[in-house]
């Protein structure tokens, strides 16, 4: 069965595709079970599920159901509330670019790790060998360096570009957050 239709059945609703830069599938519909207007967002991936559930469970209370779809692939499906997006207009202006930065450092000091969280270690081997580099300088120094840098970690969004910020009811926010993982803070 058509993934569209067996969603459109379990959370009956008439559901239409979201075209978005994205592997996963979209929908966007009015749920008589939920009594709302509902995204759901089917990936193919459960890390990537996993991921945006778990962040979404910190930032928002917009999760109503998190199911697998037991088809060849088998499909991961969040259901949460719409938020009634509406795409960035580009270019950008620097002063949308500015309020951009801020809304993305409010998502790096909110978001806690969490169970399962990709760890992203392609930059702590780039820190690994800077610090290798910096060897000629003091050992003081040295440890320092080290220090502050393998234990400062972060949770980073992971994919940011314009693509990934919408306006909802005027204001402007940060979305997508399948590809969250904990890097190195600088």
């Amino acid at each position: 069965m058509e993934i569209k239709r067996l969603l459109e059945q379990r959370l009956q609703a008439k559901l239409r595709v979201i075209s978005h830069q994205s592997f996963n599938r979209t929908f966007v519909g009015f749920s008589q079970q939920y009594q709302q207007s509902v995204f759901v967002k089917v990936f193919l991936q459960e890390r990537n599920w996993l991921t945006e559930k778990a962040v979404n469970e910190q930032l928002n209370s917009r999760v109503l159901a998190a199911f697998k779809v037991d088809v060849e692939p088998i499909l991961y499906v969040l259901v949460m509330t719409d938020m009634a997006p509406a795409d960035i207009a580009v270019p950008v202006s620097k002063a949308l670019a500015f309020l951009m930065g801020e809304k993305l450092a409010i998502f790096h000091a909110q978001v806690r790790p969490f169970a399962g969280i990709r760890q992203d270690s392609e930059p702590f081997i780039k820190i690994h060998q800077r610090i290798k580099q910096l060897r000629s300088s003091s050992m003081r120094n040295q440890i320092m360096i080290e220090t502050e840098l393998l234990n400062s970690s972060t949770v980073l969004h992971g994919d940011v570009g314009v693509r990934n910020y919408q306006f909802v009811t005027n204001q402007l926010v940060l979305i997508d957050y399948e590809k969250v993982q904990l890097g190195v803070s600088y």
